[in-house]
């Protein structure tokens, strides 16, 4: 008892002493957790990062939600220290541990509603985007092309992993330029400044890398199918695996449907001539050559179109035959 009363006794009196201003500014940044409090905190976490998404972040966020967001920032805060030290040793060879840290990232922007701020006013989320599913113009080319590439289920989902690791990235580096153009003069803060344009350079470096890595993936994993690059004809041929026939049977089938995507590619030729004609005339209406060439393209067009409907109707009642037969 006496031992214990000796314990308090000091810890009542440490309570009371007088302790050192760094202590007083740690408890302070921990213990009062209100509003206003909060908001007055610049640059609260070790990762400029962080403190950058807490900088606009915390002008959308108020009540609870404030205290939530910081602690939620404070923990990922950890996670790219961590990753910063790995980058240094080299020690996240596959990437796994960023890809990681980059959803959570992400998870912490959707849950508070900061798409906004983070991907900017002319990006929706992802959960609002419908009719596409890369934002990036050269990342959504090489998805495409992948998935015309005839990759097993299991290839795909796992190559559809690393396109998302890449689409991460290039969005972490959109903010960071934003945050970076929302200095008012550099000169002021040269070295942050300075910081700010290597982490850009690096992310860029690294964005070119996972292009690099994503296009020789693509190349590289094992295709059951041939390269059918319309989705009409690659529609056509999955259906055909499914029949009963032979394997000269699917090979013949395969050599006509290399021969409807020669003539589908002719047709998108031709229509591509055909618009360029009508801006032409919309132009120009007084060249009556130019219009006679037009209609030459017209009836070119309509007379291919023709046959490629045609052609693709008899494909489809072939296939579709023998899947009815498959079924008796």
């Amino acid at each position: 008892m006496l031992f214990l009363y000796v314990i308090v006794t000091q810890l009542i009196g440490f309570s009371n002493c007088k302790i050192n201003k760094y202590s007083e500014e740690a408890n302070a940044q921990f213990l009062d957790l209100s509003d206003n409090n909060l908001k007055e905190h610049e640059n609260p976490f070790r990762m400029k990062k962080v403190n950058a998404l807490w900088t606009k972040a915390k002008n959308r966020v108020s009540g609870p939600h404030l205290a939530e967001l910081f602690a939620d920032l404070k923990v990922h805060d950890k996670y790219e220290l961590q990753l910063k030290k790995m980058k240094a040793e080299n020690s996240d060879k596959d990437g796994s541990y960023e890809a990681m840290v980059l959803k959570n990232y992400l998870k912490i922007i959707k849950q508070y509603d900061l798409e906004n701020v983070y991907f900017g006013n002319d990006v929706t989320s992802a959960d609002k985007r419908t009719d596409v599913e890369f934002t990036d113009s050269k990342l959504k080319s090489l998805w495409n092309k992948a998935q015309m590439a005839g990759f097993s289920a299991e290839d795909l989902s796992t190559l559809k992993d690393e396109f998302w690791h890449q689409q991460m990235k290039i969005q972490e580096l959109e903010f960071m330029k934003s945050q970076k153009n929302d200095i008012p003069d550099p000169a002021d803060n040269s070295v942050d400044t300075n910081e700010q344009v290597s982490n850009i350079k690096k992310s860029k470096t690294e964005i070119k890398d996972g292009y690099l890595r994503l296009e020789e993936l693509v190349s590289s994993l094992p295709k059951n199918d041939p390269l059918f690059k319309d989705s009409r004809v690659h529609q056509l041929w999955a259906l055909a695996k499914k029949t009963n026939w032979s394997e000269d049977e699917l090979n013949s089938f395969k050599e006509e449907l290399l021969h409807f995507e020669n003539r589908l590619t002719k047709q998108s030729f031709y229509k591509e001539q055909l618009d360029m004609s009508a801006q032409k005339i919309e132009s120009d209406l007084k060249d009556d050559n130019y219009l006679d060439r037009h209609r030459q393209l017209e009836e070119k067009h309509e007379v291919i179109y023709k046959n490629i409907k045609k052609l693709h109707t008899e494909l489809k009642t072939k296939v579709t035959k023998a899947l009815k037969h498959l079924e008796l």
